[in-house]
């Protein structure tokens, strides 16, 4: 079982204006949480796959903006449905590493399946599903600390970093995609709890 924290990024134009001190715009910080099922087969004492399935995972960005001349705040949240798959580095308990534990690398890459997409400004909501794609396919990297609990358990915080590859925007009559290209993009806190079986 996983459940994550993660502050997502959507990699616009839009985005990294709102950054800038010198902008009328302002993007704010945001966090998400997900959960999911993690499943991992180990090959060597060092080396595993993990594949992970999450049923119900959003993303989004919220801002600040000056909309048909009124300065407004807006929200974007996109939700989808997320398979992954990363192989795993594993450094047991040596040296500086406690008994019984580990650090890990990962690296993989993600597919996601849209569901819905809203927009809101001030407080009206307007669904945005068609101007988005489907889906959207990135890498992800990532660490983890884990601690076994007993024989079978182990608890595993961790951090985990993902970046879109695909332009996920279509357009709209207003924006052609192009001109909005955007990724999503992300960074979070997870935290694993892991069932061993022998």
């Amino acid at each position: 079982m996983i459940t994550t924290f993660k502050n997502t990024w959507l990699l616009t134009q839009e985005t990294f204006n709102g950054l800038r001190p010198e902008s009328l715009n302002t993007t704010e910080f945001v966090v998400f949480p997900d959960a999911g099922l993690s499943l991992g087969y180990v090959f060597t004492d060092n080396w595993s796959a993990q594949a992970e399935a999450f049923l119900y995972s959003s993303t989004g960005q919220k801002y600040h903006d000056y909309i048909f001349g009124r300065y407004a705040r807006k929200k974007i949240v996109l939700r989808y449905s997320t398979l992954a798959f990363r192989t795993r580095y594993k450094i047991t308990g040596k040296g500086y590493i406690p008994n019984r534990s580990s650090f890990s690398f990962t690296a993989g890459s993600y597919l996601s399946f849209l569901h819905n997409a809203d927009q809101v400004i001030n407080k009206e909501v307007s669904k945005v599903k068609s101007d988005y794609s489907r889906f959207d396919f990135g890498i992800m990297l990532g660490g983890e600390f884990e601690l076994n609990l007993n024989e079978y358990l182990s608890v595993a915080p961790g951090l985990n970093l993902t970046l879109g590859l695909t332009n996920i925007y279509k357009g709209n009559g207003n924006t052609e995609g192009n001109l909005g290209r955007t990724h999503n993009g992300s960074a979070g806190f997870q935290l694993s709890i892991y069932y061993h079986f022998e």
